[in-house]
Parts: C-alpha cells; sequence; structure tokens
C-alpha cells in the first residue's frame, strides 16, 4: 500500500490508465493510487515539460502563453477509465503519447476555432471581442472551410500543434514548482429525479498552471482573412480561450484561461 502512495511516476499517462489498475484487489489499494496521483508535483515533471517543449518549438514559429483559471481543465474525458471500483476516478485525462503529460491536443484548438467560425451572431461578438471585426477582408465561412480541407492545394494557413505545460523554471512564480499538478474533484449527476445522485470522483488539472500553445502558421495565407496576420489570430484565441474555452465541462467554469501576469511571444 505505502509502495502505490509514494513511488515516483515516471509516466503519468501509462500510471493512469495502466499501473493504476494493475494487480488490484480491494478498495483501499485505490485510495493509495489515487493520493500517488495526487501527491505530484510540477518539479517532478520538469524533464519531462522541457523535453516536449524542445520537441514542439522545433516545429513551430508561434507560440503565446495562456493561465489556467476558474476551476482548471479536463481533456479527454471521453477515454474509458472505470472499473466500477469504489473511490477510482471515473472520467478519462488526454496525454502527450510519448512523455505521459497531459496537454492540450492541436485537433481541440483546431476545434476550438472551427467552433468560433460558426457563421451567426455569436461568431461576430467574439470577433468584436477580440477587436479583430474590422480587420476581417474574407468570410470566416472561407476561411473554416479550408481549414477543415484534408490537403488543399493553396496550402494550410495554421497548424495547429497543441499546448503544453511551460517548464517550471520559466515561470517568475515563487514555488510554482512545487505546486500540485491534479486536484480531485466530484460530480454529481442526476441520472433520475425519483433516485438518489451518485457522486463520481474524477481527477483534473488544476487552475493556475501555465500553458504555452503552439502553432506553425503562414502569414501570406492567413491574412486575406485577417490583415494583421497572426497577431489577429492570437487575440481571437485568447477571447475564445477566455469566454469560451477548452475541453470538457465548460459550463462548469472548466476549461478558462487568462492572460498570464508576465508576457511571452515567441516569432521566428
Amino acid at each position: 500500500l505505502k509502495s502505490f502512495a509514494m513511488t515516483k511516476i515516471n509516466n503519468i499517462g501509462w500510471y493512469f490508465f495502466r499501473q493504476y489498475y494493475h494487480q488490484l484487489n480491494q478498495d483501499v489499494e485505490i485510495k493509495a493510487r489515487n493520493e500517488a496521483l495526487l501527491r505530484i508535483r510540477l518539479a517532478d515533471c520538469a524533464p519531462a515539460i522541457e523535453q516536449l517543449q524542445r520537441r514542439l518549438e522545433r516545429c513551430a514559429n508561434f507560440s503565446f502563453d495562456a493561465t489556467s483559471s476558474g476551476r482548471g481543465l479536463l481533456t479527454g474525458v471521453g477515454i474509458p477509465h472505470e472499473r466500477n471500483i469504489k473511490h477510482e476516478f471515473k472520467m478519462g485525462m488526454s496525454f502527450e503519447s510519448t512523455t505521459g503529460l497531459p496537454w492540450i491536443s492541436g485537433s481541440s484548438l483546431k476545434g476550438a476555432l472551427l467552433a468560433a467560425l460558426e457563421e451567426g451572431e455569436y461568431t461576430q461578438t467574439l470577433l468584436a471581442a477580440a477587436n479583430v471585426e474590422q480587420k476581417l477582408k474574407k468570410s470566416m465561412a472561407e476561411l473554416k472551410h479550408l481549414l477543415r480541407k484534408e490537403k488543399p492545394q493553396e496550402g494550410r494557413p495554421c497548424l495547429f500543434l497543441g499546448a503544453s505545460l511551460i517548464p517550471p523554471r520559466q515561470v517568475p512564480r515563487a514555488h510554482y514548482a512545487q505546486q500540485p499538478l491534479f486536484r480531485a474533484d466530484v460530480i454529481t449527476p442526476h441520472r433520475e429525479a425519483t433516485r438518489k445522485p451518485l457522486p463520481l470522483p474524477f481527477l483534473r488539472l488544476r487552475a493556475g498552471l501555465h500553458f504555452r500553445f503552439y502553432f506553425w502558421i503562414e502569414d501570406r495565407l492567413l491574412r486575406p482573412y485577417f490583415r494583421g496576420g497572426r497577431a489577429d489570430l492570437k487575440q481571437l484565441f485568447y477571447t475564445i480561450l477566455k469566454y469560451e474555452g477548452l475541453g470538457a465541462k465548460k459550463n462548469y467554469d472548466f476549461g478558462r484561461f487568462v492572460r498570464p501576469a508576465w508576457g511571452h511571444e515567441f516569432f521566428e
């Protein structure tokens, strides 16, 4: 029991989906494995975070930072993670395949932008909030169609690489590296009005984590849609992250992001 609570976890994704259930034969053991996850600090993940950052930076020519707010972040909740064991964390989570770190996939970023580009009054409200409404030159529906093409002949204006945690040593915050990565939470769905609701425990990324969002942007292809190019796209993304959010359970205040108090922009 003690060994699971104190074991150093080298790959969080592997632990969560594989080792978490390995040779599990009693309810009390699952509590120790939950504790092992909740003990993880950002400093424990620093080498893996830096490894992932180096790989993403080799592929990106544009990035910006944002900080999780609200109740934190939930991604990958649809991935199966349940054995009907009391006290287990019930929902899945999205982990990067090589480092095992929790992250936001490029497809999630692309989906968030495509949803914001839906024609309608709300899209115009988002664009106005991002202060890019007057800079548009072409239809947002046209840009959305281009982003959805499998292999557009004219090329892609934007590749969505994903968002990863920022290495703790790059965050100018005292004691940030010693902060926990996860929090335990509970959701209580009311499936039937006449039945007692069943609380479901789950694992979430805590609020206050700093992420870097990575893209490859062809400005010459993007400027026909945004006169400000990637600067406009960044403004739009900040607006989406603030008001729409990313991931699951956004109506419960998950997945919101704010600008960090300290700024970072990278232009190749």
